[in-house]
């Protein structure tokens, strides 16, 4: 349990300092927890969403609390991507892959919609969906729904999910809430362009039109629009790809926030 263990880390282990990271919104309402916390001499969250969050909470930590976001292995990402799959139509003029748990709060089921919109504009695609989850049978009630059979899939859960992501030809992040997200930073990584809705953590990956579409909301038709952004404007998709590729997406800068607590 993260108690247990953020509890064990501060008290068990001799040290000169000690550090926790919050990647999560917190269990308010254990006092415990939180009092724990509160006697770490420095608090990494993982994104600006977070750190707002863990202050709410412990408000004694703001000078000690500081945002340092996810580092990922970009080079075994890469790697990893190599691998084939036989289960993708890259013969679709559009791949669009979304990764991740199927859930209320990563809002798989406007998925569906957004692809009816897709479809009527007359654009030639397929949507492949890796991940599984609790709002499963919702997604695919809304397959039915709008008769989206030929376009939308549901993969499953995959060991490796690289491969998906590297075979397509746009990212989409359709989540509600997130605290940071690992998959659009995946995608980064691999230099796949990424349509993700409007919520306070994607400003911190993304900056509209440069390395990514925020689109203008978490509803279908904002991520109809978004996706429209980039197949309407072949400039802007090479923009976006060029600025991914020029600058590092790993988060390995992020480093330096640690050593120099450390040098203090």
């Amino acid at each position: 349990h993260a108690w247990s263990t953020t509890y064990i880390a501060q008290n068990a282990i001799a040290a000169n300092k000690s550090v926790v990271w919050v990647h999560s919104t917190l269990p308010s309402q254990n006092v415990g927890y939180l009092r724990t916390l509160c006697s770490y001499d420095k608090c990494f969250c993982v994104s600006e969403y977070i750190q707002s969050y863990f202050l709410e909470h412990c408000p004694s930590m703001k000078g000690n609390t500081e945002v340092f976001h996810n580092i990922l292995d970009a080079e075994a990402i890469a790697r990893k991507a190599q691998e084939s799959v036989n289960d993708i139509d890259t013969n679709r003029k559009y791949v669009l892959v979304t990764v991740g748990r199927l859930g209320q709060d990563k809002g798989q089921t406007v998925i569906p919609e957004t692809a009816r919109l897709l479809a009527d504009a007359g654009i030639d695609f397929a949507w492949y969906l890796v991940g599984d989850g609790p709002t499963r049978d919702a997604v695919e009630q809304g397959i039915r729904a709008y008769n989206m059979e030929e376009h939308v899939y549901l993969l499953g859960t995959k060991e490796n999910p690289y491969p998906y992501m590297k075979a397509c030809t746009i990212y989409v992040q359709t989540s509600t809430s997130e605290g940071w997200c690992l998959t659009t930073q995946e995608a980064r990584i691999l230099h796949k362009p990424c349509v993700v809705t409007d919520i306070p953590v994607m400003h911190e990956q993304f900056v509209d039109g440069e390395n990514g579409i925020i689109a203008n909301g978490t509803d279908a038709a904002a991520l109809y629009d978004g996706i429209m952004r980039l197949i309407k404007s072949p400039d802007l998709y090479n923009r976006i790809i060029r600025n991914l590729v020029s600058t590092p997406q790993d988060g390995v800068m992020e480093l330096q926030k640690l050593y120099d607590f450390l040098d203090e």
